[in-house]
């Protein structure tokens, strides 16, 4: 598990929503139902709650992802700033929301002052190689948010309520060329060659449902990260 993530934007530092899922006491997917909502409307959420108030998503929240060794599938999850632990504290009560909130504040203080001695460091050389280095772990977390990007968009906007995007949109939202998904998605065994079906090895990615009575192959969220990983081998 990461610390904290230095973002070079105004947003300054972040935590991985797992590590902020420890510090609450709470597993993953709770912490992302508390976020995001819940599919049968039992939770609102957070950031539809915010959307709704029309404030920056991305002041709060940032979505990313991870994998974990030894598995291939690509996980959902998300960056945290401090505005957004803010609002995860406020929403605890008594002794969880204290002990939150006080955890919340040690780590990015710690992390700021980290980030504050790298630059005292006394010897020119190592000052520099401190500096460069922050700067391409920047760079690396700022193209996978650029590369992410898209994947947000369609998960927002595409999925219907059965949390399926049709390939159609997908193709659409990812810029891509009639075809390419299929083409790709049969030739690495996740759906049917000849029918419409899909395999065992892509039942977490793709799913069937009725079109006006026609079988059609859909994409799930899940799936939808799994092409924003594989872009290059599918354009």
């Amino acid at each position: 598990m990461n610390n904290l993530t230095v973002l070079n934007n105004s947003k300054g530092l972040v935590l991985d929503s797992r590590d902020v899922a420890e510090m609450m006491g709470k597993r993953h997917n709770e912490l992302m139902q508390e976020i995001e909502g819940r599919t049968d409307g039992k939770n609102v959420g957070i950031i539809p709650t915010l959307e709704k108030g029309n404030f920056r998503l991305s002041e709060f929240f940032i979505e990313s992802s991870y994998k974990v060794k030894g598995n291939n599938k690509t996980y959902r999850c998300y960056l945290v700033t401090k505005k957004g632990c803010e609002v995860l504290g406020n929403k605890q009560q008594g002794e969880k929301g204290i002990l939150f909130t006080a955890k919340y504040v040690e780590k990015f203080n710690q992390m700021e002052q980290n980030q504050t001695d790298s630059y005292l460091i006394q010897d020119p050389i190592e000052r520099a190689k401190a500096w460069i280095k922050e700067q391409e772990e920047k760079v690396l977390l700022i193209k996978k948010i650029e590369e992410d990007e898209p994947l947000v968009a369609l998960a927002k906007k595409r999925l219907d309520k059965n949390g399926i995007a049709s390939i159609t949109d997908a193709t659409k939202s990812f810029h891509l060329k009639r075809g390419q998904i299929t083409r790709w998605a049969k030739n690495n065994g996740y759906i049917h060659k000849t029918i419409t079906e899909v395999n065992n090895k892509g039942d977490e990615y793709f799913k069937i449902y009725d079109n006006g009575g026609f079988k059609n192959i859909g994409i799930t969220e899940q799936g939808l990260q799994l092409i924003n990983d594989n872009l290059n081998n599918i354009a």
